[in-house]
């Protein structure tokens, strides 16, 4: 391990000892520093990071960089929404700026608090911190307990239905020096509630920042959950993201991801079904042009009997990027009557381009339905000659029918303004060709 790696972890307790937090916060934040004293720097002999290197975030003191937080409604008015009719929540740099926010005075379908205002509901609070995973095999988690100065909790009341979606804006600024942001998200879904959670994070121009962003999802019985994960930050930014759910008896829990890469993506998603007759469904897609990097590792764990879960990714890695897909699914021997299906599906566009895939299944129980795949292709050439009988380009055909294969999943989401949103940007992404010849071709 390199001083620099030793580093970034030291300066992150270092500047944990000079940072002013609530006091019901300090347990966490104690947590988090005892297990960084004896934590070690993932590498790539660390099978979890194995295609992931992290010395990007030790070429930089990220850690000594401050933000710039202050923003008007012009500033942001290029990540709204199109006809969304949503309760706003907006953070910048981790921030939670009120300003920027709807007021939420007098909601009763929900409660939306910051930590360092939330002293009624801290008891709560603290008892869901760090309650779905297990912080010791987290690092990026431990480093956000260290630096826990504020978060967000949202709580869905028991049998309420929200009529409108939560819209969490995250936004990291531009500027010439680098710094570090992080987000704390606590997600509680009571018995027989049902609600849908928009996490949006993005960028404002090249942002040169580091963000951790961790959230926890408790989705009690009987109650359904759906969460949209827009993930469309700068190419220049590195995003570390984990999410952990926890469900019960009943539930529904609904994830769809839309991720561009960035210089490091790293999306951890784990997903815990420990009582009878729960079901999740995660869709994803992913998409990586230039030098982009983007990993994503899930992990679902059938717990209880009777309990169904289907995931499906699909990914698109152009030019000089790299993707990695680990997907996990683990039935325990008591999950009798499981049914889980995981596939994942890859568009790979350039020889210099990278995918490393991993489906997996590890069943102990014995009375299951499961399936699992992976496929790695290229574009159709038949498909590709009727667009070129038409007129249509190469490059323009190649960006059309990439297009068409991600957008199989942007029409999963649950919203159509969301829907029109990300095809809006994902037609930016496609409409770079003219500037990349070499991105379209094999």
């Amino acid at each position: 391990m390199s001083t620099d790696n030793i580093d970034f972890l030291a300066k992150a307790k270092a500047l944990s000892e000079n940072q002013d937090t609530v006091d019901w916060l300090s347990n966490a934040r104690q947590q988090g520093n005892a297990l960084l004293e004896k934590a070690a720097w993932p590498t790539r002999k660390t099978e979890a990071w194995k295609y992931t290197s992290l010395y990007p975030l030790t070429e930089k003191n990220y850690l000594q960089g401050s933000a710039d937080n202050s923003l008007t409604a012009d500033d942001i008015s290029e990540f709204q929404i199109a006809d969304l009719d949503a309760y706003k929540l907006v953070f910048i740099n981790g921030q939670f700026n009120a300003e920027l926010s709807d007021d939420l005075a007098g909601i009763e379908e929900f409660t939306a608090v910051n930590f360092s205002n939330g002293d009624s509901n801290s008891a709560d609070i603290a008892e869901r911190l760090n309650s779905t995973f297990k912080l010791e095999k987290h690092l990026f988690a431990q480093i956000n307990n260290c630096l826990l100065t504020d978060g967000l909790y949202l709580f869905f009341p028991a049998n309420k239905k929200v009529a409108k979606p939560v819209h969490l804006l995250q936004l990291n600024t531009e500027q010439g020096e680098v710094f570090y942001s992080q987000q704390r998200v606590v997600i509680v879904a009571e018995q027989g509630s049902q609600a849908t959670i928009i996490d949006h994070r993005d960028s404002l121009g090249d942002s040169n920042s580091v963000n951790n962003n961790l959230t926890e999802i408790h989705v009690a019985a009987n109650a359904n959950l759906a969460h949209i994960t827009l993930q469309l930050e700068a190419e220049t930014q590195v995003a570390i993201s984990g999410t952990h759910v926890k469900q019960a008896r009943d539930s529904h829990y609904q994830h769809y991801l839309v991720a561009i890469g960035s210089k490091i993506k790293r999306n951890d998603l784990q997903v815990n079904l420990t009582e009878p007759n729960g079901q999740t469904t995660l869709h994803g897609v992913y998409m990586c042009k230039h030098q982009q990097h983007i990993d994503n590792q899930t992990a679902i764990d059938h717990i209880a009997a009777h309990c169904n879960s289907e995931e499906t990714y699909r990914g698109l890695i152009a030019d000089k990027s790299k993707a990695t897909f680990n997907g996990r699914i683990h039935i325990h021997q008591d999950a009798q009557k499981t049914e889980a299906h995981l596939n994942n599906k890859n568009l790979l566009l350039s020889k210099q381009a990278e995918i490393n895939t991993k489906p997996e299944l590890e069943i102990y129980a014995d009375d299951v339905k499961c399936s699992h795949g992976a496929t790695i292709g290229q574009l159709d050439e038949k498909s590709l000659f009727y667009f070129q009988s038409r007129g249509i380009d190469q490059q323009s055909a190649e960006a059309m029918l990439c297009f068409g294969f991600v957008n199989a999943m942007v029409t999963e989401l649950p919203i159509e303004a969301v829907q029109d949103y990300v095809a809006t940007r994902l037609a930016v992404f496609f409409n770079d060709v003219e500037n990349l010849k070499s991105l379209w071709s094999l």
